[in-house]
């Protein structure tokens, strides 16, 4: 027997163990809803069942950025149904913009193509500050 402990294989669709956003694409993993709100909806991993939170942005609702969800379904309908999804959506681009800090190069690139097809008025850029929306009563 060997002391070797064998490292879980890379998801093939949402990659979540080394991806924390999805940018417009493609690639786009192919997702599996599981709750919607309003402008967002939660949606899972086909194939490893990680847990997304999903959004559209402008212009045209044409620009589809997802990022990790940590909780689970539960803390998503609770905090959609406080106020209709407007904290959700706040959180979504806060963390878009968080977490674009550790993004690869073909997901930033996306980023900026989507700012300047926006003419600066969705930016969705990197930002250093941490996400201040906090969820879940904390």
């Amino acid at each position: 027997m060997s002391n070797v402990r064998c490292h879980a294989r890379m998801c093939d669709n949402c990659h979540s163990e080394s991806q924390e956003v999805w940018a417009i694409g493609p690639p786009y993993p192919e997702w599996e809803a599981v709750a919607a709100g309003n402008c967002v909806q939660l949606v899972a991993c086909g194939s490893c069942g990680q847990l997304w939170l999903e959004s559209y942005y402008e212009p045209f609702a044409s620009f589809r950025y997802a990022v990790k969800w940590a909780g689970d379904r539960a803390l998503f309908e609770a905090e959609r149904e406080k106020d209709q999804g407007l904290t959700l959506c706040k959180w979504h681009e806060a963390e878009v913009r968080f977490v674009a800090n550790r993004a690869n190069a073909a997901t930033l690139a996306n980023i900026k193509a989507h700012y300047e097809r926006s003419r600066g008025y969705v930016n969705l850029l990197p930002s250093p500050d941490p996400n201040p929306v906090r969820l879940g009563g904390t």
